[in-house]
């Protein structure tokens, strides 16, 4: 899996455009005409900065809403290139921690006062990541609560969500969608959890089998506490009690998978000739097909057989090309292969490295 508003993020002025000749179309900005990478968009063949301008933007577009397009259709080309090359299954298991059957009417009155939830830790693969899907509240009373995300590499909660409980439901079910991926704060151990301080009691999980943990692959997680840790900051790590069979009243649904979004981002040249390619065949495309009345549709109607040879290479007369779709198709290939050059260290191995977060 990738996160997409973070691959948009990253290539921001990695492949750029010249600026056009014809000075009705000189309109793009410093971050458009600048390029990282080296590759500029209208070096291939055939495309125009015209083109673009014409087919993807508004007769009354100001010069601002032209350049975010431009920014907008290399971040959209750069998702649809990452999305091409990791085109495997990237799921590797989703559970909830209890899915037994639990009869709520015995209360859970061992816990002791201070922050209770649960400890998440991933292994040691990298591009490995979870995502907490949603929880159940299963505790007897009502009130506000303040449910928190701690990563032990910050002493401030990652995630905070205030759940109003409500004292006429048993269990309350709460959507998190909170994605724990490798950027940012990754590794270390995760905690997610409230502090208890009585008001809300959880319900003993004693009925036939509904004590029964469900493993997660690629998450280890277990029950645990720190008494009289009351603040909204992360506990003291010494401090760590585990609850083994005591139940804290939350249960976690989670989804583990892979994350390519931290490769991707930096190593971002590995993939600008993509990049270079798959926004001119957008723009190539949108201009062919663009109902736009003006001499420039005029002359892309005349032009048609020329550019959709470009782009699928073959002409009307059987005269075979390579087309840009097939340069991008190879493209793709060698992006693969240089991945798999450095697998082994993507995942873990010494013998060749790469820049991703550990």
């Amino acid at each position: 899996m990738i996160n997409p508003n973070k691959i948009r993020s990253s290539v921001s002025g990695l492949v750029g455009i010249h600026q056009p000749s014809d000075v009705d179309f000189a309109l793009f900005d410093a971050l458009s005409l600048s390029s990282v990478s080296g590759y500029y968009v209208d070096e291939i063949p055939l495309f125009k900065g015209e083109y673009f301008i014409n087919s993807f933007c508004a007769k009354d577009d100001s010069t601002v809403q032209i350049n975010e397009k431009f920014q907008q259709l290399i971040g959209d080309a750069a998702v649809s290139v990452v999305n091409r090359v990791y085109n495997k299954v990237d799921y590797i298991d989703r559970e909830i921690f209890y899915s037994h059957a639990m009869n709520f009417t015995k209360l859970q009155n061992n816990l002791k006062n201070g922050f209770v939830g649960y400890r998440l830790q991933v292994p040691e693969n990298k591009n490995w990541a979870f995502k907490i899907n949603r929880l159940w509240i299963e505790v007897d009373g009502g009130g506000d609560v303040d449910v928190v995300l701690y990563n032990t590499h910050s002493f401030d909660p990652i995630e905070t969500i205030t759940v109003t409980v409500n004292p006429a439901l048993k269990s309350q079910e709460v959507v998190l969608n909170w994605a724990i991926d490798n950027e940012s704060f990754y590794k270390g151990d995760w905690y997610i959890g409230y502090v208890y301080d009585g008001t809300l009691i959880p319900y003993e999980r004693e009925y036939n089998n509904s004590n029964t943990r469900n493993d997660v692959r690629g998450l280890d997680w277990r029950s645990v506490s720190f008494p009289n840790h009351n603040t909204a900051t992360l506990p003291d790590l010494d401090d760590e009690y585990d609850l083994g069979g005591e139940y804290n009243g939350l249960n976690l649904d989670v989804t583990t998978y892979i994350d390519y979004t931290n490769f991707v981002t930096q190593n971002t040249s590995l993939f600008a000739r993509a990049i270079q390619l798959q926004s001119a065949i957008q723009v190539l495309h949108g201009f062919v097909a663009s109902n736009r009345s003006n001499s420039d549709e005029r002359y892309a109607s005349q032009m048609k057989s020329t550019i959709l040879a470009s782009l699928k290479g073959t002409r009307g007369d059987g005269i075979n090309e390579t087309g840009l779709t097939n340069i991008l198709a190879s493209e793709i290939t060698m992006i693969r292969t240089e991945i798999e050059k450095l697998q082994t260290g993507q995942n873990g191995g010494d013998s060749i490295m790469v820049s991703t977060l550990s």
